[in-house]
């Protein structure tokens, strides 16, 4: 008897065609795809139904969230059975900065979360040992850091790495992989990925590359130096020979909406070069990170408590509110689009909840203060731990990078009390707005670009596509009904039209509902 059989389903591979049929799992693998006529220990009627593969989310943030007791399921509900974890240069693993120098502990907190009580540190081992013990609801691929890596070796340091710090960080990155990290990623508007040279990116990606693993970029611009910042990144790839994962693309500020079509040329023309480069999207035009950004670089020097001194500071704050209204040469930064486009989205302490919800622009004026000054007083008073929300691109650039082949999908959301509501729905969003709604993609498209792609970019061989012998990660769904009920002001409303989820062969959502069952499973690298 089978373990689970889907009848009268139409399949969707991303291949280029679709097949009315039934399949069968058993010992969490596809074995029979076409008429089945036996039972299963569960029978599922998918009539009128699409039956894809499961979704790969390639660029999420919950490698803490997962640790905590509670199951939470942002990522199944909407048809993820696969996300790749420790992105935009933070990964799980605790990170002091070596010799009594200060780390980026509370930047991954804000970034991940804290560590569940009781859990930590966490090596670099002992992260994956724990991921390995832990109920997981999704499978997860883990990479390493850059700003995890650089600070254990020299701290939240202005520089670049003498000979004995890279040599290091290179036996570090060595190590790293051979504990089963399937790459690393930078984020190079982050202490201390922004004070990094691209050399010391090009050493650490050799060193991935000869293990096979991956590098995954929150390139240093996406506004005014997109462009130059791509081709960076693209630089890191011809070098290294490393593949390349372009995360979150996007053209940030009305100013530069219009490339891109000019960063699509460039990508392509890397591919036809046969450099193995990517991207992901989210499809929204409003972004989410760490308020602190938001700061010129040299207030992020040398770590939190070096910022919270600069943010007491008279003369240091006069300096930093003339550079966010002038700008500074290759900066990111994002207040130049107006105070109006940022929205506090949450904040650690009660005192200030206040502001959650509410545009810098509209705090600055109910506190009787310029908008930087109200700024300043956010991040001192949270100890730099606030979030928001910045609108910053439009519907058309997201159209254009959203028909391309080579571009995946990541929710990118951050595990948080007011997430952004990629975090609960972004797969689901794309299927109702950009499949059903305007037809931007065909549904075998986006079956491509969720499952298919990216796994034949992760090295997944036996995930990805409903065949015979294939691991039964799969997604039951109502075309005619999926969609994103996740908006920024209720953000963790779950997507409807998900029917079934089946992971390893396990079924976790059961008619729209999630059944308490774990099947998730760690992937390090060379396994599936």
């Amino acid at each position: 008897m089978y373990d689970i059989t889907i009848k009268n389903g139409t399949i969707i591979n991303g291949t280029g065609s679709a097949l009315c049929t039934d399949i069968a799992v058993k010992n969490g693998r596809i074995v029979r795809v076409g008429n089945i006529r036996e039972r299963g220990v569960q029978d599922i009627d998918a009539s009128g139904k699409t039956v894809s593969p499961g979704f790969i989310d390639f660029h999420s943030h919950n490698g803490r969230v997962i640790l905590q007791k509670k199951p939470f399921l942002s990522k199944i509900t909407q048809g993820i059975t696969t996300e790749v974890v420790g992105n935009c240069g933070f990964c799980g693993v605790d990170s002091p900065g070596e010799g009594g120098k200060e780390g980026i502990e509370n930047d991954i907190k804000t970034v991940l979360g804290a560590c569940p009580e009781g859990m930590g540190p966490l090596s670099w081992k002992g992260y994956l040992d724990l991921l390995a013990s832990t109920p997981l609801l999704t499978n997860i691929i883990p990479l390493a850091g850059h700003n995890n890596i650089r600070t254990s070796v020299m701290g939240v340091a202005n520089r670049p790495a003498e000979k004995p710090e890279m040599e290091r960080m290179e036996v570090l990155t060595a190590e790293i992989m051979e504990a089963g990290y399937r790459g690393f990623s930078t984020g190079l508007i982050y202490p201390p990925g922004i004070f990094t040279p691209g050399e010391e990116i090009v050493k650490i990606a050799t060193v991935v590359s000869r293990y096979g693993g991956m590098y995954t970029t929150h390139i240093r611009g996406e506004a005014e130096t997109l462009l130059p910042a791509i081709e960076e990144a693209l630089s890191v790839g011809r070098e290294s020979g490393v593949s390349l994962q372009v995360s979150h693309l996007k053209t940030l500020g009305k100013s530069n909406w219009d490339k891109a079509d000019d960063a699509l040329d460039i990508i392509n023309r890397a591919r036809e070069e046969g450099i193995d480069v990517n991207y992901d999207q989210y499809p929204y035009t409003a972004g989410s990170t760490t308020a602190a950004v938001l700061l010129p670089p040299w207030m992020l020097e040398g770590g939190q408590e070096k910022t919270l001194q600069r943010l007491s500071d008279k003369n240091a704050r006069e300096r930093a509110a003339k550079d966010i209204k002038n700008g500074i040469a290759g900066w990111q930064n994002l207040l130049l689009y107006g105070p109006e486009t940022v929205v506090i989205s949450r904040v650690k302490t009660s005192k200030n909840r206040r502001c959650e919800g509410k545009t810098l622009l509209e705090i600055a004026k109910e506190e009787g203060k310029e908008y930087t000054s109200a700024l300043f007083d956010l991040l001192r008073e949270e100890g730099c731990d606030v979030l928001m929300i910045v609108f910053f691109t439009c519907e058309a650039s997201i159209r254009k990078l959203l028909r391309e082949r080579a571009g995946f999908v990541g929710t990118d959301g951050i595990p948080c009390r007011h997430p952004h509501p990629r975090l609960w729905g972004t797969f689901p969003r794309i299927l109702s707005k950009y499949v059903r709604e305007e037809k931007v993609l065909s549904l075998d498209d986006a079956v491509y670009k969720f499952s298919r792609g990216p796994a034949g970019k992760l090295g997944l061989a036996r995930r990805g596509e409903i065949k015979e012998g294939n691991i039964a990660d799969i997604v039951v769904f109502d075309g005619e009904k999926v969609e994103d009920a996740a908006t920024f002001e209720n953000p963790e409303k779950r997507a409807k039209g998900i029917e079934y989820v089946i992971i390893n062969g396990k079924t976790t959502i059961r008619k729209g509902r999630f059944n308490g069952v774990t099947a998730g499973r760690l992937l390090k690298k060379g396994e599936e």
